[in-house]
């Protein structure tokens, strides 16, 4: 066990961080008490235009979260009851949770085993004659297939929508993520790279598709502005009443980080290479492989792996320990890929508690039950690393990072596997704030 603290650089704050000028233009909005727009003020044309502009044009609707962006997307698409939408395994559990409120029914698929990103094969084996969309997941700025998940949508006559809220700024040979699919969803709250507390976005070509999301989640003011369709205007008074409309003091916020996002990314990238590079030599920790045409973006997850036959005398949680006690932010996984969390799987198996949720009647489960191996193999064996402290430069600690992981390493090759459940025992006593 280390004595002695190896990671002793001060940890930048936690993102999201906001400038002076966000500050005082939230602050201005506050004094006004312009904390909300039922229409389309100054905020909130300025952010849905710079957005549009940022991925190269299109059609931006801010709303009050990324889920509220995904959930908009489904019942513009008439996703409903009877339908299944292929969903990765591995997201955020609010990045789903939309499929079952649109009436739908969540299939999940396996990851892709560098990534974890949905995986086309496992995708095409799960396509069946209810399926009508594929919800795919940008999973910690790793932007996933798009190209094979595309041409597989095409051949079926699949719906696509993007979630990139862990992937702001990321890009697939080039081209951004969120300009592939027929609707794409960003969250812009919390720890993202564009964070506004609690905001998200809707991104679409179509514009069709824009005016009935529009219609789902803002008031009269809003859709006279922005429903021009006849057949559609025609509701604009009353919309759907679903109030998914995002605040302005989210969107200055949020524009603050959008305004500068490229400098954003590029401080952050440059850490997170520097520590992808350096664990990369070491024996057991194998750091996030990234894909030669694939650019992260704002990395909103830093998740190494654990070999445990490359180091057969140690474990994940030992390792993990070790590195904490000599001072890093390190943790497991603490989410289980979806298919095994008791909502969707209850889901699938017809035995939700009556009332829990009323709109699943008229969607048939099918019979088997989910099995994703991949996903299921890459969550036991992740090292969660801080990431959202690494946005600003700060070379010193994230070579401190590396210096206790080669540590670890070095003081699990010496010992025997039986020994390290004393070291599990003592380190557990220990508490670390991890990201």
């Amino acid at each position: 066990m280390t004595q002695v603290p190896i990671v002793c650089a001060p940890h930048p704050p936690d993102w999201p961080v906001y400038d002076r000028e966000a500050i005082r233009a939230a602050s201005r909005l506050i004094a006004e008490g312009r904390t909300f727009d039922y229409a389309r003020g100054d905020e909130i044309a300025r952010i849905e235009d710079s957005f549009a502009g940022y991925h190269g044009g299109g059609h931006a609707l801010f709303l009050n979260s990324g889920t509220s962006a995904i959930l908009s997307a489904l019942l513009a698409l008439d996703i409903g009851p009877g339908d299944e939408v292929l969903c990765p395994a591995t997201t955020f559990v609010s990045g789903i949770t939309p499929v079952l409120l649109a009436g739908a029914a969540p299939v999940f698929v396996d990851g892709d085993p560098q990534t974890d990103t949905m995986d086309p094969e496992a995708a095409r084996a799960s396509i069946g004659p209810r399926t009508r969309a594929i919800l795919v997941t940008h999973l910690w700025g790793h932007p996933a297939d798009m190209p094979r998940l595309m041409n597989l949508a095409d051949r079926h006559g699949l719906a696509v929508i993007e979630d990139c809220s862990h992937a702001h700024g990321a890009r697939l040979g080039g081209r951004l993520v969120g300009t592939f699919g027929d609707a794409a969803a960003f969250s812009l709250g919390t720890g993202k790279m564009i964070s506004g507390g609690t905001a998200g976005m809707l991104l679409t070509r179509d514009r069709h598709l824009y005016e009935r999301a529009c219609l789902l989640g803002h008031p009269r003011q809003r859709s006279r502005i922005s429903v021009c369709d006849p057949d559609l205007a025609a509701y604009a008074n009353t919309g759907l009443g679903g109030n998914l409309r995002g605040s302005p003091v989210a969107a200055v916020l949020a524009q603050s980080h959008l305004d500068r996002l490229d400098k954003l990314i590029a401080r952050k990238r440059a850490n997170l290479q520097r520590l992808s590079a350096g664990l990369s030599g070491l024996t057991g920790i194998e750091p996030p492989w990234t894909a030669p045409e694939a650019d992260r973006g704002g990395w909103y997850g830093f998740h190494a792996r654990f070999n445990p036959i490359a180091l057969p005398g140690a474990t994940r949680e030992g390792l993990i320990c070790f590195m904490k006690s000599a001072g890093a932010r390190v943790a497991p996984a603490t989410r289980l890929p979806l298919h095994r969390e008791a909502l969707f799987r209850d889901f699938r198996a017809g035995c939700l508690p009556d009332g829990l949720l009323p709109m699943r009647r008229g969607v048939a489960p099918p019979d088997q039950v989910t099995k994703c191996p991949v996903s299921d193999s890459i969550i036991d064996r992740t090292i969660c690393f801080p990431a959202g402290v690494f946005h600003e430069a700060c070379p010193e600690l994230v070579d401190e990072y590396i210096a206790a992981a080669q540590a670890a390493v070095e003081t699990f090759s010496q010992r025997a596997p039986g020994m390290t459940q004393s070291l599990r025992a003592r380190c557990s006593r220990k508490h670390v704030k991890t990201e």
